[in-house]
């Protein structure tokens, strides 16, 4: 029975794992519940790989330097149990097994985390001397990571030019009942059987090509070949990195020699474009005597004659008494989609001011609450890290002990340590876009929001984009609903540049986007204290609220739309510590549908009279 064709993922993940020198392998667009199965699998190619099991340290947001080269350890000597401070995850050296670390999300880790992926991947050799813990060790730790394409520009160059192979991975369909997806995450079926599929698709030659690498050399061609591959950016690293993934193709298929065939087969799995064609060589026309005549004024030339100019000259044309020809050496680029260097179009994306935090208008104490990030001295007994505070004693230990004559671990008040947590915003901003509304008058609404994104900007509000009538919904009657990091989030730029679609449920968007309202506001301590409701429409909706919970449509729809959007708007209105404005395009039809919703929302209208101009009426009141 002939083997089925692996697929791009699992021949990325067999390279990685045969080739030595490519140890580190950075997925885009795989979310962190999908990194897992590839995780595993993997592992356990890594694990054929070296003839044992391999260790593996996932990496996160919130690891600091301690936790990445110190470890605590216990140890019993004299009858008493003592600490010590050992080598952390990260130290290797003689004995240790083989190491796998895996970091979900590259755009989120930690500054520890991003230095180490400096310091040790692709380096020759490391040295740690922190705490008493002194090691030199040769890094051969393989590293797997996921990052977004969006949010590439998040990520610095350094750590991004240390991953040397790329591949874009396409997200499989996930269930579409919510309940279903739930209950299989929970069970884990879809991390085992992802992860055995992957496996399967690994061939018979592939496994014993792992257990026993066979080595395989470069021709000439061959490296000719990569030449044609390289890129406009400088340095080496690109090359070398689809080199290295050609020598793994060739091991893999157990080449003894990498040939250019090995070349364009590793620039293809990652997704370079075409390699570049021969040098282009460009023939100037012979150059004849003119006649003697008078001259004349030489006309403006045509663009259409200069462009055939430029072709050259005709076949059979005599080239005696020409010039020598130019030759241009061209060299391809990656593709604008599924490049695996997305970081040479993406711009950086951060703030003005990321080390300033926004102003807090809340006073007392903080509230304990929030996604750790990291730890920080305390001079308090609340939210303790209890590992951070055993580390930082133990760092201590022998000296206090000598001075003090005391055994165990001595803690003393310098060396608590409490929990660092994100700060959770004070605002939030629930945006409604109506892409139907711009289908007549292709309306630029940029500037009459550009107001409420720059207060949101300002006062690093959450924003929650609540979408209707745009084009390429699943289910064009019912609204899409997305919550956004934050005004630099490439998804809020994508919501604002949709087109168009055909229906219009805004009595659903409007429902959504009230319970999304009344959780932030009514749900997690410290949370949002008030809330901006920007609603973008001209209040004509022709889907039904019921139409929109059942998924179909049937007869005709008259003023059910429109009055179950009233219906909703004033259940979001009756929302305390919430002040609503509508957007209206210019020249807007049925007039008396907006002001009629806008009377339900108990909201001022800000209308945009003129595309360049954006006439706010009484909109000032709600910022």
């Amino acid at each position: 029975m002939p083997e089925s064709e692996p697929s791009d993922l699992t021949t990325v993940l067999a390279c990685a794992a045969v080739e030595p020198d490519l140890h580190g392998l950075l997925l885009f667009d795989l979310a962190g519940p999908l990194l897992r199965p590839a995780a595993d699998a993997y592992a356990q190619m890594l694990a054929i790989r070296y003839g044992q099991p391999v260790g593996r340290v996932t990496l996160g947001s919130y690891q600091t330097e301690d936790d990445l080269w110190t470890s605590l350890l216990q140890r019993d000597a004299d009858g008493t149990s003592r600490f010590a401070i050992g080598p952390g995850p990260l130290v290797g050296g003689e004995g240790q097994p083989p190491l796998l670390v895996v970091i979900p999300d590259l755009a989120r880790a930690s500054f520890a985390v991003s230095r180490a992926v400096v310091e040790l991947l692709g380096a020759p050799i490391a040295t740690v001397q922190r705490h008493g813990v002194s090691r030199t060790w040769v890094p051969t730790a393989h590293w797997l990571a996921s990052c977004a394409t969006a949010d590439v520009g998040q990520v610095s160059p350094h750590v991004l030019d240390r991953f040397l192979l790329r591949l874009a991975v396409s997200q499989p369909v996930q269930p579409a009942d919510a309940v279903e997806r739930l209950l299989a995450e929970l069970a884990g079926e879809g991390q085992s059987a992802s992860a055995a599929e992957i496996m399967s698709g690994l061939p018979q030659r592939w496994r014993r090509a792992l257990a026993n690498p066979p080595t395989a050399t470069f021709t000439a061609a061959a490296v000719r070949q990569t030449g044609q591959w390289s890129t406009q950016q400088p340095g080496m690293r690109r090359q070398v990195g689809l080199a290295r993934l050609a020598r793994a193709t060739a091991r893999l298929e157990d080449d003894h020699t990498v040939s250019p065939e090995h070349v364009d087969s590793a620039a293809g799995l990652v997704g370079l474009w075409e390699p570049a064609p021969e040098p282009i060589t460009v023939e100037p026309e012979p150059v004849s005597p003119a006649p003697q005549q008078q001259a004349e004024p030489a006309a403006a030339p045509d663009i259409g004659e200069v462009a055939a100019d430029t072709v050259g000259p005709e076949e059979g044309t005599s080239l005696e008494g020409a010039s020598p020809p130019e030759v241009f050496a061209a060299s391809p680029v990656p593709g604008p989609d599924g490049s695996p260097f997305p970081e040479d179009t993406a711009s950086p994306v951060r703030e003005a001011a990321p080390l300033r935090p926004a102003a807090q208008r809340r006073r007392g104490r903080p509230v304990r609450s929030g996604v750790v990030i990291g730890t920080q001295p305390s001079s308090e007994l609340a939210d303790i890290a209890w590992v951070a505070t055993a580390m930082e004693a133990a760092k201590h230990q022998s000296w206090r002990a000598q001075a003090g004559g005391q055994s165990g671990l001595v803690v003393r008040a310098s060396d608590l340590r409490s929990y660092r947590r994100a700060p959770a915003s004070e605002y939030l901003l629930g945006l409604l876009l109506d892409h139907t509304c711009r289908r007549e008058r292709n309306w630029d609404w940029t500037l009459s929001l550009a107001p409420f994104l720059r207060w949101a900007y300002v006062h690093r509000a959450g924003v929650c984009v609540i979408e209707v009538g745009g084009a390429g919904a699943p289910v064009p009657l019912r609204a899409e609903r997305s919550r956004v990091r934050g005004m630099l989030d490439p998804r809020l730029a994508a919501a604002m540049s949709r087109q168009p679609g055909t229906a219009t449920p805004l009595a659903d968007g409007l429902t959504k986007l009230q319970a999304e309202v009344r959780h932030a506001l009514q749900h997690g301590r410290g949370g949002v204290t008030d809330a901006i409701v920007v609603v973008a429409t001209d209040g004509l909706g022709n889907v039904p609220l019921q139409a929109s919970v059942d998924g179909y449509l049937f007869g005709r729809v008259r003023q059910e739309g429109v009055d179950d959007a009233i219906a909703a708007a004033a259940g979001l209105a009756e929302l305390n510590r919430c002040r609503c404005v509508c957007v209206a395009p210019p020249r807007s039809a049925y007039r008396h549908h907006l002001e009629r919703l806008a009377q339900a929302l108990r909201a001022p209208i800000a209308v945009a009279d003129e595309p360049s101009q954006v006439a706010h009426s009484d909109a000032g009141a709600a910022l």
